[in-house]
């Protein structure tokens, strides 16, 4: 059995790499006042008048739902397209005796997710990431890769969300987002 304290000391040093990571992202393309998730095809995606839109491919890492965390990986409702990678986090925690990473549901508090998703983005050398409310429960996400396109027509509206409901800051990196379940 590993011990608890690397872990941890694992998990903290891998929020500071993703932190650094969506800082690094929102410099370089700065906020966002709507976004568009289409799980269908994995993507989520920027929109801003007068600005390049932002598509990027995304792998759901996990929801959570009042005290309950639950991996994409485990979730067969979840398509193979949308939680792309996520067998490799899963791998990772078995083969090193991490119990968080290779059971599906956990119980969390408020850094759960966060903590998941800084591991997950880790192992699948993600870009950045991104955490949104849907009311009743909080959708992480990975950047798997990021495009600028330069279009003049709308694209299709999945859902189109304000910033507001993603706690007030369209793509603030994770650790300045509030607890997820304070932001209904």
């Amino acid at each position: 059995m590993p011990d608890v304290e690397d872990f941890t000391a694992f998990v903290h040093s891998q929020q500071k790499r993703l932190s650094e990571k969506n800082h690094h992202f929102l410099h370089n393309h700065g906020a966002y006042s709507h976004w568009i998730w289409n799980p269908d095809d994995a993507t989520l995606t920027f929109r801003e008048s007068g600005r390049p839109t932002l598509r990027i491919d995304v792998t759901l890492v996990g929801t959570t739902v009042e005290d309950s965390w639950e991996w994409s990986w485990g979730n067969p409702n979840v398509s193979e397209q949308l939680r792309m990678g996520m067998d490799q986090v899963r791998k990772f925690g078995l083969e090193h005796g991490y119990e968080k990473l290779s059971t599906p549901f956990l119980t969390c508090d408020a850094d759960t997710g966060q903590e998941m998703t800084a591991v997950a983005a880790h192992i699948l050398s993600a870009q950045g990431s991104y955490r949104f409310s849907t009311g009743e429960s909080c959708c992480y996400l990975i950047y798997r890769s990021v495009r600028e396109i330069h279009e003049t027509a709308p694209a299709p509206q999945d859902v189109v969300c304000p910033s507001e409901v993603a706690t007030g800051e369209a793509l603030a990196p994770l650790p300045i987002f509030k607890n997820c379940h304070d932001s209904k």
